[in-house]
């Protein structure tokens, strides 16, 4: 049982592991302490079906991301796939008009629930919001998203790309799975599990950006070599 705020506990299944789990055991800072915050996507898509659309048909609407857009190797992949009438994945909008919807700034999108298809514990992306030139944005409720306390600003380049590398890493993902053996992403676990300092999240964003290769073999080396797990 870690020593936090909040209680977890990890289940360690072999000598690693319990490595692992003392390693993040000594990581004090949460989210909370980074100014950041998880949040789950507000979008409940059968009760807002007034609002959406099978695509981007004016200017009254915006971009709706669902599960799917989020893939691996910090993959967006909105606007990519060819829409197709009785498919409920394809390209997705929402009408301005909505309450729900959140301001358009950088955010860290997870996956909450685990596709059958998906070879990944942790499936993440960075959203980069000056590719989307909209004032705000949907977010499904099958989507997590790491935001600033404040929603109007954005998270730093160098801590965003920091963040997603700690938690797109190999370690983060073997140690997630000594917390939670289900399929679904927990809002809690994540307020919980430790963070690195901001100090060396901003190195390990710095490298990856000069690596410019966000692939998980990339963000695993990254994590070793900066926090020696």
């Amino acid at each position: 049982m870690l020593n936090n705020r909040k209680k977890i506990i990890a289940i360690p299944k072999q000598e690693s592991d319990v490595f692992l789990t003392k390693a993040f055991s000594s990581f004090k800072n949460r989210l909370i302490d980074l100014d950041l915050k998880i949040s789950v996507g507000p979008i409940v898509q059968f009760r807002q079906k007034k609002y959406i659309s099978a695509c981007l048909q004016s200017k009254e609407q915006v971009p709706l991301l669902i599960s799917r857009d989020i893939q691996n190797s910090n993959n967006v992949i909105f606007g990519e796939r060819e829409n197709h009438p009785k498919r409920s994945t394809h390209n997705k909008a929402i009408n301005l008009e909505c309450s729900l919807l959140i301001p358009n700034s950088k955010y860290i999108l997870i996956r909450k629930i685990l596709a059958l298809d998906d070879k990944e514990y942790l499936v993440s992306a960075i959203y980069d919001n000056s590719k989307f030139n909209y004032s705000k944005i949907g977010l499904d409720n099958n989507l997590l998203y790491i935001h600033k306390i404040n929603k109007y600003e954005n998270i730093p380049e160098p801590l965003c790309s920091g963040l997603y590398c700690y938690i797109n890493s190999n370690q983060f993902a073997n140690f997630y799975s000594l917390i939670n053996g289900t399929h679904t992403i927990n809002i809690s676990d994540f307020e919980t599990i430790g963070f690195p300092s901001r100090v060396a999240l901003d190195t390990i964003g710095k490298l990856l950006l000069k690596k410019n290769n966000f692939n998980k073999t990339t963000c695993s080396d990254i994590v070793k070599k900066i926090l020696k797990l």
